[in-house]
């Protein structure tokens, strides 16, 4: 694909999916020359602020709940 078409593509996004779009193209940039998948880096970039924070909420308290049944 050339250059000036997916730029153009990526300019008529809305700010919301040209973060998502910068946060992909960070997830495809740090996969290049790694050959291992077991680096939790690899996962940087895939939730949205949103979306992680509901996972740490999620994870904290399913820990608050196996320290209060032990």
């Amino acid at each position: 694909m050339e250059n000036t078409i997916l730029i153009n593509k990526i300019k008529i996004l809305p700010n919301s999916l040209k973060e998502e779009v910068n946060d992909f193209i960070d997830f495809l940039l740090s996969k290049r020359n790694k050959k291992s998948t077991s680096n939790i880096d690899v996962f940087s970039g895939i939730w949205s602020k949103e979306e992680s924070k509901e996972i740490e909420d999620i994870i904290k308290k399913g820990a608050e709940n196996i320290d209060n049944e032990w």
